[in-house]
């Protein structure tokens, strides 16, 4: 499968590291819970089975579980959409089934509203659709401008409006030279924004395309000055001064699209741009005009305005982690490179790979446990910490916040893949279940999910797409106590 994925910089030692996961092709694995030996154990434990009403493929997924249904989602060709009830007594009527085109991903959004969302030749589609009986209320294509050195997309919802964005910056290089080292001293050229809003209630979408930097007064000025600092020759290194203060300004000049809020009804947008040295420029505009509307206010000018309206709230401990994954972080003695982190009522278990040395990471990931201080992520403790046997990047766990578990993909002796848990307080190590995983080998890297597999701690059930027979399962999580 070939598709598009979006670029991602990260600024380490003043200057711009590059992860760049590019377009490339694709070569998946299937291995699935029958294949890892788990299925007499599902059969004996089964509640019930429900044939999908279409050929299904290994990349469905099962959304959710909840509301006397079970939702399905499958990304072929075409997006395939499936609802299966479940009566009074859990036991499962005929499935409901639709096929929506330009689907990668769904979601719920609200009481009876669920999102289809897909990515396809530069434009963002999304399509809305009753969650009651599959229909399609309305659907909408955003354009977004092509991808840039810095490409980084986000999409937030506010109250019955959805905003997606993205934000697109070209970087250009400086080459100096102080006699002894040659340098190349990188600088951001120009930006350009796009902001789509779409009314859920009614379909109505307001956008700001292609908002260029140099029509953003502020933003414009941070960037002149950030190209001075690069273009300027560069000074002896003494006692730590110089570096980090060319440092600085080169990282200020990494503007991002950050913080939206509605205002007047949802007449009115005001949204903000942060840097790497978590400064905020902030942007006022009329929702009906566009970007031509677009005007540059102080936060203090904002909050006058809005004394009720814009109050800030504090952080909670998911928000400060989530912000701290794009930094290495020095916690007891170690620097990590996090991936994820799961905040449960006991504990906080991360998911990173180990620094080893300037540039350089373990190829596997550790599974750590946390206590966090008064001091918030600086204040990070580490409680215990395991090292996954195998090298592949995690891209789903699931959570258990009624065990005080996380489980996480693992390899046995054989090499095939198994769910492996840890409690979250002290690392105990918890028997994993059964499960689907897909492998995909894409630009030299190869990565892990678990799919087809959806877990009802709270009840003790476990749902699965059996492939062999097309049909999904729904079995007892664990053996009841006898």
């Amino acid at each position: 499968m070939c598709r598009a994925v979006s670029v991602r910089f990260l600024c380490a030692c003043g200057v711009l590291e590059l992860l760049l996961f590019v377009a490339g092709c694709s070569r998946t694995k299937y291995q699935s819970f029958v294949e890892s030996g788990f299925g007499e154990q599902v059969a004996s434990r089964m509640r019930w089975e429900a044939k999908l009403p279409y050929q299904a493929s290994d990349s469905l997924e099962i959304v959710s579980t909840s509301g006397g249904e079970v939702l399905l989602s499958d990304p072929q060709s075409q997006f395939h959409l499936t609802k299966i009830p479940l009566g009074p007594e859990g036991r499962p009527a005929g499935p409901l089934h639709r096929e929506i085109e330009n689907g990668d991903v769904c979601e719920r959004i609200g009481p009876g509203s669920l999102l289809v969302t897909g990515d396809r030749s530069r434009r963002k589609f999304i399509t809305v659709v009753d969650a009651g009986n599959l229909t399609t209320r309305f659907s909408a294509a955003l354009a977004f401008q092509p991808d840039a050195d810095i490409s980084v997309p986000g999409h937030k919802q506010i109250d019955d409006t959805l905003i997606y964005y993205r934000s697109n910056l070209a970087i250009n290089h400086y080459s100096s030279s102080d006699g002894v080292y040659e340098y190349s001293t990188p600088y951001v050229r120009d930006g350009v924004y796009d902001i789509h809003m779409v009314d859920l209630r009614t379909g109505e979408t307001h956008s700001f395309e292609a908002i260029k930097s140099d029509s953003l007064p502020s933003l414009a000025s941070e960037l002149a000055a950030a190209k001075l600092v690069a273009a300027a020759p560069r000074m002896p290194d003494i006692s730590g001064v110089s570096s980090p203060s060319r440092r600085r300004v080169i990282d200020g000049a990494i503007y991002l699209l950050d913080q939206f809020f509605l205002m007047d009804e949802g007449r009115t947008l005001i949204f903000s741009l942060a840097n790497l040295n978590d400064d905020r420029l902030y942007y006022l505009a009329d929702v009906r005009r566009g970007a031509q509307s677009i005007e540059s206010h102080s936060a203090r000018e904002l909050v006058e305005r809005y004394p009720t309206e814009l109050v800030s709230t504090p952080k909670q401990p998911k928000e400060k982690l989530d912000e701290a994954k794009s930094r290495d972080l020095d916690i007891s003695g170690k620097v990590y490179s996090p991936d994820r982190f799961s905040v449960l009522s006991h504990g906080i278990v991360m998911l990173a790979r180990v620094k080893l040395g300037e540039d350089r990471y373990s190829p596997n990931r550790f599974v750590v446990g946390l206590r966090m201080g008064d001091e918030g992520v600086v204040g990070l403790e580490r409680k215990w910490e395991y090292g996954l046997k195998h090298e592949m990047d995690i891209r789903s766990v699931l959570e258990d916040p009624y065990g005080n578990a996380v489980y996480f993909p693992e390899v046995d002796q054989e090499g095939a893949l198994r769910l492996i848990g840890f409690d979250a307080s002290d690392g105990r190590q918890l028997q994993g279940f059964p499960a689907n995983f897909r492998i995909e080998k894409k630009d030299g890297k190869k990565l892990v999910q678990v799919v087809g597999t959806a877990v009802d701690f709270e009840r003790n059930l476990l749902f699965l797409h059996d492939a062999s027979k097309n049909r999904i399962v729904c079995a007892a999580l664990r053996e009841a106590p006898r």
